[in-house]
């Protein structure tokens, strides 16, 4: 009898680690989706910048492709 409570209390102990090292992965992924989300953020609001020094510091062009005489 106590070979198969010694296995199931081994189970157990297996069973809570396994949990333990599932929430802190959990928590991991939680914050690191946080980040990643912050970081576009951050990049989006840099193309826009970047899109309106670029609209400002040059004339805009009416002709994107200008097409040559034929």
């Amino acid at each position: 009898m106590s070979l198969v409570s010694s296995d199931s209390e081994g189970e157990q102990n297996e069973l809570r680690s396994l949990q333990e090292k599932l929430e802190s992965t959990m928590k991991l992924v939680t914050n690191l989706s946080g980040q990643l989300s912050e970081l576009k953020d951050q990049m989006t609001e840099q193309r826009k910048q970047k899109q309106r020094i670029g609209l400002l510091g040059h004339p805009p062009h009416m002709n994107v492709n200008p097409q040559q005489p034929a």
